[in-house]
């Protein structure tokens, strides 16, 4: 069994972080994340369950993980993990609901959808998932059998992702946490803004902007823009410092 091994791997992981070896636990990481990839190739491969995405949500600590296997033609194509913002007392059921409604409001749904916990309102939601792919679309909780075996599977990922990435954001608080001492702060900052810039000789000018905050990078933050080259505070051209006034 490769869960109680991963279990043993975020202790060592969590151990490192909290004596500031950020070095060593990326290792622990890095063999978590591997021995996921593992797992999830042995098991989830499954004989007539053609296409389907397999929904596991955990919760610990007042935050939660959805992993979410997906599996086309009876083969596993890949897994990801999410971790949805929401009230630390929000109902299960509450939770998967908003975070299926937001996940398929771009994605065509699969024929099958299996989940750890029945959303809130699935009947009117199944009928939303139904119209938007013009299909039926099925959505069940197993209860027994391989299906049941791919649940637990899906469970214990999510747990294992939860707590990967509740390690991570201790470490980053206290880094941040840090760095409000080292510079004096009166109290951690929420949120880091990083600007750079780049052209070719002078021309095709952009700038960007990169956002860290208490749980690591937001991604979703990041902004990139065109250097205007008219106008009362056009960037000379190669004038890396009025790119860079031009950008702020």
């Amino acid at each position: 069994q490769s869960v109680p091994v991963q279990r043993e791997y975020a202790r060592a992981m969590q151990a490192a972080s909290d004596t500031l070896d950020f070095e060593t636990a990326a290792i622990w990481r890095n063999r978590i994340r591997a021995l996921t990839a593992i797992q999830a190739n042995q098991d989830i491969n499954m004989h007539g369950l053609g296409d389907a995405d397999i929904i596991a949500l955990h919760r610990s600590g007042g935050q939660s993980c959805v992993q979410i296997f997906f599996v086309r033609s009876d083969t596993n194509f890949g897994n990801a993990s999410y971790f949805p913002k929401h009230e630390a007392d929000a109902d299960t059921p509450d939770v998967l609901a908003a975070f299926i409604g937001q996940f398929y409001d771009e994605r065509i749904p699969p024929a099958k959808i299996l989940v750890s916990t029945l959303p809130a309102q699935s009947e009117l939601l199944v009928e939303a998932l139904s119209q938007s792919a013009e299909r039926k679309v099925e959505m069940t909780t197993p209860q027994r059998g391989t299906r049941r075996q791919l649940m637990t599977n899906a469970i214990n990922n999510a747990e294992d992702a939860l707590a990967r990435h509740q390690a991570d954001s201790a470490s980053q608080t206290r880094l941040l946490a840090q760095l409000a001492e080292t510079f004096n702060l009166d109290a951690a900052p929420e949120r880091i803004e990083i600007y750079d810039n780049s052209h070719i000789q002078g021309a095709h000018a952009i700038g960007a902007m990169v956002v860290a905050g208490r749980e690591g990078f937001i991604k979703s933050a990041y902004r990139k823009f065109n250097m205007k080259t008219d106008g009362p505070h056009a960037a000379t051209s190669g004038d890396d410092f009025a790119m860079m006034r031009q950008m702020i």
